[in-house]
Parts: structure tokens; sequence; C-alpha cells
């Protein structure tokens, strides 16, 4: 079973920003996928800052939301639940020549 989640998010121009921290319960053993609004054609990108003892990454991609060059979409990420036990993972929506981001989304994973 597959548990997914959509979060939409607005980039901010000034400083880091960040939404209020979001739990998700997972089964131990499931994949779960977040989706964020962005548009890597700007050089900006969401980067997920995980804990691999619980949680792994499975695979990210972008999916446009039209054929316009330049265009936004989404970026979606899937993850294992590995073992049982609590976790943060932390994604900043940056470029990756910049120190900091524009955004930052923190979802606290509680493994079941």
């Amino acid at each position: 079973m597959l548990v997914f989640i959509i979060a939409i998010v607005i980039q901010r121009k000034a400083g880091l920003q960040s939404d209020d921290m979001a739990t998700l319960k997972i089964k131990s053993g499931e994949n779960f996928a977040l989706s964020f609004d962005g548009n890597p054609t700007t050089g900006y990108t969401w980067e997920p800052q995980i804990d691999t003892n619980y949680i792994k990454l499975n695979w990210k991609k972008f999916e446009p939301s039209s054929k316009l060059l330049g265009g936004g979409g989404k970026e979606m990420f899937e993850f294992h639940a590995i073992k049982r036990g609590e976790t943060e993972i932390v994604f900043i929506y940056r470029r990756s020549w910049e120190k900091e981001g524009a955004n930052k989304k923190i979802y606290n994973i509680i493994v079941e």
C-alpha cells in the first residue's frame, strides 16, 4: 500500500520560511510519497534531509504541469519506512549554489 500526501508550497522571496510541522504515521515496510509544487528551471529544487536508519528515498521525479518550456509542476518523492521509531524529513527549497533556502517543510515521521 502506498500512502500519498500532497503538500502545496508557495515560494517565498525573503528569507527561509517554514510552515507548521506535519506528523505522518507510517507502518514499517510501507512506502509513502510526498509531492510539492516546484519549478527546477529556476534553479530551485526540493532537497530532502533524512535519517537513513528509519527511512530511505526510493525515487525522486519531476512532473511538469504543462508542456510550456520553463513551466512549473510537481516534485515528487517516494520513501520506504525501514524500522520503527520517530524521525524527521526536512525539505529545503533552494538553489544548489546558495546556502540559504527560500522555503522549508518539516515532517515528523512516526514509523509504527
